[in-house]
């Protein structure tokens, strides 16, 4: 549905054949009035204008009078310097939110201006502003808490000590400070008057407080009654705060404690004010119908930037699903619900911030949203120019570098596991000959010892026989079988176990090592020195073997019950020697009846979203990512911030720069204006929908995006290099 300006400068053009240089403008005030300037070369009467829009405001459902109405010729015009103005893209209420925007609205100030909103009271919105400012200082963020609750304040109680401090305090709040400008047009009125800082301690950034007021009384109430927002909204009585705050305090984001309900301070932030809301809400059916309407005026407005998140949930399997249940009914594209677990913490707290993990950890979704969207512009401010094509042409490295699978290189360190399902070849990357330094605890000191690791993964080493035939001592057979993997590795230590060997005390006397005291790590904590003699270790010894299919074809009941006689002679009796053994998923589960008595000991490999971040590290490009990881490093405005980044090695990243560099490659979150998951948890979900892929499909995948990409830029996706659509698409054809 047009809005009534809309309506009149239509008819009007098309009445009076306006065009060219020629041109019609009509705007309403907001208090109502229909204000109309034409510019023309033709006869236009101004009586039949006022005619016009007389039918229209009879037709309305609001309630308009006639303003001014101008008419100008082209020359005219010139001569007074009359200029059509470029409408402004403020609401002044819920009811301008009725009609559906022509373009979303965003902000263009390097300032964030978040409202924190509840459709009812009593949802603890006011709480989670609160902690989730802490973790943004956290960050070294440098926060402005708003309140804009002006009917039911609190942070002014809540911080009481801050704002009635006698020389850092404030001397009135937020509406005496509107009041006296807007009303009383005072001039000496200076944002100074009404800020103060919590002055956080052991936190990088700061966080400071405008409240509503200093103390409740008559003549708060009285200001409130006279103010207008509206009014506030024509003499822009925001901005001279907004400018304050930016340019002194330096803040970098404001959040706005928003009054519940549809009333006119809640429009005033969230569509006049705001470039994105989080909305708090209860889990009942109350909050999920205002909320659902409040969306849909949001959207109307042309706002599109917010996250729902759900309070007091109750920390139960129940009470979770009650909460998930309720927000499938919400009517946004969000797809995930971010629960806030009733606390009782929370509720008889007298101290905020609540700086306790067990409450900060609630909040921390909705700060890591917060905290993505620099992220998110920070990559579009990079990318522009060209630079995007520039990195797509040499994005990847030319040959596929595959990674060792987290659950493989468990497998080999550790003891749990003795069988190792996998799928294909390739997951068994990383299972090699090695030797690797551990430490035991010996005397409370911890002593290095080697861990011997020989892998014959090769099918054509013939151990076929050996495990197929049935043994009559168990120890002869698993040192013979021992001793064929090791002669069979090119290991420099492969002379570890004398040739004759044949027992497997013999075997532990020459894992025998003797280490001195000046090798041993003494814990900090221990109040204790190392002994200056030698200590007597013993080194561990892994066989991992490859059984081939031949094996289970030929035999699989004596090779079940001999890899099951080894596993317990060996890996259980001495520990030190390990047996290990590697088998085809499809030939394991085909002999599954012939298992019993090993279930305990198999473990399959599952790709995690580590594996796969790993993976795409090692085949981009590094190299020519270097100077990205430098301008983030430089974009970090404190010194805190810049020590998250560790100096960039070409071969080595750190965790955090491997964070960064997928946000610039795959986007920080699937969709940017709305809560949404990663795309790395995306790329993740797809190999679980899929099992049988191979893991290293993903590449091929993101190859073809790239391609793509670059005879098909994708403006939605300014943020990232490979957009989020043509990646889905290439994901699916697979």
């Amino acid at each position: 549905m047009k809005k009534i300006w809309e309506e009149l400068e239509q008819i009007i053009k098309e009445k009076y054949q306006i065009s060219g240089q020629e041109w019609v403008q009509v705007d309403v005030s907001s208090r109502g009035k229909i204000h109309t300037t034409i510019v023309s070369d033709n006869n236009i009467p101004k009586s039949e204008i006022r005619s016009l829009i007389e039918a229209q405001i009879a037709v309305s459902q609001e309630e308009y009078h006639i303003g001014f109405i101008d008419i100008f010729s082209i020359e005219k015009a010139s001569e007074y310097k009359i200029e059509k103005k470029i409408k402004k893209s403020g609401f002044s209420s819920w009811a301008d939110a009725l009609y559906v925007a022509e373009e979303e609205q965003t902000g263009s100030s390097d300032m964030q201006v978040i409202s924190f909103y509840s459709y009812k009271g009593g949802v603890g919105r006011t709480i989670a502003l609160i902690e989730t400012a802490y973790h943004l200082a956290k960050a070294g963020k440098r926060i402005l808490l708003l309140d804009l609750d002006i009917e039911a304040p609190s942070l002014h109680n809540i911080f009481a000590e801050k704002v009635n401090h006698p020389t850092n305090g404030v001397e009135y709040g937020i509406v005496e400070y509107l009041y006296r400008k807007t009303v009383q047009k005072q001039e000496d009125s200076s944002v100074n008057q009404i800020f103060c800082s919590l002055e956080l301690q052991n936190v990088p950034g700061e966080i400071y407080l405008i409240p509503a007021l200093k103390k409740l009384n008559k003549n708060y109430i009285y200001q409130i009654e006279r103010l207008q927002t509206l009014h506030l909204q024509e003499q822009e009585a925001f901005k001279e705060i907004f400018d304050y705050v930016k340019l002194v305090l330096n803040v970098d984001t404001i959040m706005i404690d928003t009054r519940a309900d549809f009333n006119k301070w809640g429009s005033l932030s969230l569509l006049s004010l705001s470039d994105q809301v989080i909305f708090i809400a209860y889990a009942n059916s109350e909050n999920i119908e205002g909320l659902n309407t409040a969306f849909e005026l949001l959207h109307n407005a042309g706002k599109k930037r917010y996250a729902v998140a759900m309070s007091k949930v109750v920390s139960s399997k129940e009470g979770l699903a009650k909460a998930k249940a309720l927000f499938s009914d919400l009517n946004i594209p969000q797809e995930q619900l971010i629960p806030i677990f009733y606390k009782e913490e929370i509720a008889l707290s007298h101290q905020y911030p609540i700086v306790s993990q067990n409450v900060l950890e609630a909040y921390f979704k909705l700060s890591r949203y917060i905290l993505d969207n620099d992220r998110i512009s920070r990559n579009r401010a990079y990318l522009a120019n060209g630079m995007k094509e520039q990195l797509l042409h040499h994005l990847f490295l030319p040959q596929k570098q595959l990674v060792a699978l987290t659950d493989v290189v468990n497998f080999s360190r550790q003891k749990a596991s003795a069988i190792l399902k996998y799928t294909y070849p390739e997951e068994l990357y990383g299972l090699e000959n090695v030797t690797r330094k551990k430490f035991v605890s010996i005397n409370q000191t911890w002593v290095p010892i080697p861990v011997y690791v020989f892998a014959s993964l090769d099918k054509e080493a013939n151990y076929e026989t050996l495990l197929t035939e049935k043994w009559d001592d168990i120890e002869e057979a698993g040192i013979q079988l021992l001793n064929m993997v090791i002669a069979n590795s090119e290991s420099t230590d492969k002379n570890i176990i004398p040739a004759g060997t044949k027992r497997i005390s013999e075997i532990l006397a020459c894992l025998k090592k003797d280490v001195s005291a000046a090798n041993v790590f003494v814990p900090e904590d221990e109040a204790i020195s190392p002994d200056s003699g030698n200590y007597d270790a013993v080194s561990e010894l892994r066989i991992i073997v490859s059984v081939s299919d031949n094996v289970f074809t030929q035999n699989p009941m004596q090779a079940m019950e001999n890899m099951r006689n080894l596993i317990t002679k060996f890996n259980q009796e001495t520990e030190k020697i390990q047996f290990k053994f590697v088998v085809n998923a499809a030939v394991w589960d085909k002999y599954q009846k012939f298992t019993t008595g090993l279930k305990g000991n198999i473990q399959e490999i599952n790709v995690c979203q580590e594996d796969i971040r790993k993976f795409l590290m090692l085949n981009l490009n590094l190299a020519k990512l270097r100077a990205y990881l430098e301008y983030v490093k430089s974009m970090r405005t404190t010194a805190d911030e810049r020590e998250l980044l560790y100096r960039f090695h070409t071969t080595r990243v750190s965790q955090t720069e491997m964070m960064e560099i997928l946000g610039l490659v795959l986007g920080i979150r699937q969709n940017v204006k709305v809560y949404s998951s990663s795309v790395m948890a995306y790329l993740y979900q797809k190999l679980q929908e899929n099992p049988s892929w191979k893991y290293d499909r993903l590449l091929d995948a993101l190859k073809n995006a790239a391609k793509k990409e670059l005879l098909h830029m994708d403006n939605a996706y300014s943020d990232r290099l490979l957009s989020y659509d043509k990646l889905r698409a290439e994901l699916e054809a697979l």
